[in-house]
């Protein structure tokens, strides 16, 4: 029989494609907050998967590969349906913030309550409305403010799903961590609807090399879960992309303050006592280094040349016994890893 797909009130047929207006809060003028949705619909029946971008207001990067993925897939190429959402955080998108207008961080507020703040509001209602209608999906989100991360997937690989759909969206760095109580992937899983977060690159910017990374990642979990229509037939073991799995992450921070002069780069390979910076004295000659502090691959850097004592400059995952094979797939022991250039 035919499963129904209603959000907001309006039924999606197969073979639809709908934008839906979702309500999501009001002004102080009285005036409604739209979120806008667009639900693709296959002719046939499968998975339905949410794919959100723009949690946080100002990562923009998400945006656009949702847009390109909403022009390349149309329903009568695709099994089951997409619940695209390009931006969750409107009022933080309007504001040009990772924030909504109250200052909180919506990304900390999943499932949300329909009687708390306006951030929890906005939470509950989005996921009660929106992500509860699917069976799995991927967050999009990219470095904050001052920070560039190279492409990997964040998920909890001990959900097998998750596992699986972080290894078919393939790109080279997967970080196995279950994620904070609040978030929305947190949230998801939790209530049996699997979701793995892509980051990549910085906000308040489009990067053309970030957005085609997260369209053809898409394209081979869309592919991985039968959820295409090709003439061209895809083996789900086809052999993915050299990809590392990695469970500990840490941010290597400034002790002193001054000028950053950064030595690395996101995607490189560091080993334990490998330059990371220098922090000089502006008004002297005062030069102080910085040195890894393990093994491991450089995934986000800040790009504030100004740091004080605490701030975050380096964020590395550690890396021991994967440490002879990711060196086999380098050129040169300091060379990045390169973005993967095919979807398979």
């Amino acid at each position: 029989m035919k499963k129904l797909l209603i959000i907001s009130g309006v039924l999606i047929e197969p073979g639809q494609v709908r934008e839906i207006h979702l309500p999501i809060s009001e002004t102080p003028n009285a005036r409604s907050t739209i979120l806008p949705i667009t639900v693709v619909r296959g002719v046939e029946e499968g998975p339905c998967i949410f794919l959100t971008a723009a949690v946080h207001g100002d990562e923009l990067n998400g945006i656009a590969i949702l847009k390109s993925l909403m022009i390349k897939i149309k329903p009568e190429k695709l099994r089951g349906a997409l619940i695209i959402v390009p931006i969750v955080n409107m009022l933080g998108f309007l504001g040009e913030s990772r924030y909504l207008s109250d200052r909180r961080d919506l990304n900390r507020m999943f499932p949300g309550t329909p009687t708390g703040n306006m951030a929890q509001r906005i939470a509950y209602k989005f996921f009660h409305e929106v992500i509860r209608h699917a069976d799995a999906g991927i967050d999009f989100h990219t470095g904050a403010e001052n920070r560039e991360n190279f492409p990997h997937v964040r998920g909890d690989l001990k959900n097998i799903q998750v596992r699986k759909y972080a290894k078919a969206f393939g790109c080279r760095i997967i970080i196995d961590q279950k994620g904070l109580k609040g978030t929305l992937r947190y949230a998801a899983t939790e209530r049996k609807i699997p979701t793995i977060v892509f980051e990549g690159g910085t906000a308040n910017t489009f990067q053309r090399p970030i957005v085609q990374t997260g369209v053809r990642g898409t394209i081979r979990f869309l592919r991985n879960l039968g959820m295409l229509r090709e003439k061209r037939r895809f083996s789900r073991k086809r052999s993915l992309p050299f990809q590392i799995v990695a469970k500990k992450a840490l941010w290597v921070r400034a002790d002193r303050g001054g000028l950053l002069e950064l030595k690395v780069h996101p995607g490189e390979l560091l080993y334990r006592g490998d330059p990371v910076a220098i922090i000089s004295n502006p008004l002297g000659r005062d030069v102080h280094g910085i040195s890894a502090p393990m093994t491991g691959l450089v995934i986000g850097v800040t790009t504030s040349p100004l740091v004080s004592p605490g701030m975050p400059i380096v964020h590395m995952v550690e890396i021991n016994r994967t440490l002879k094979t990711i060196e086999k797939h380098l050129k040169n022991r300091k060379l990045t890893l390169a973005f993967p250039n095919h979807i398979g």
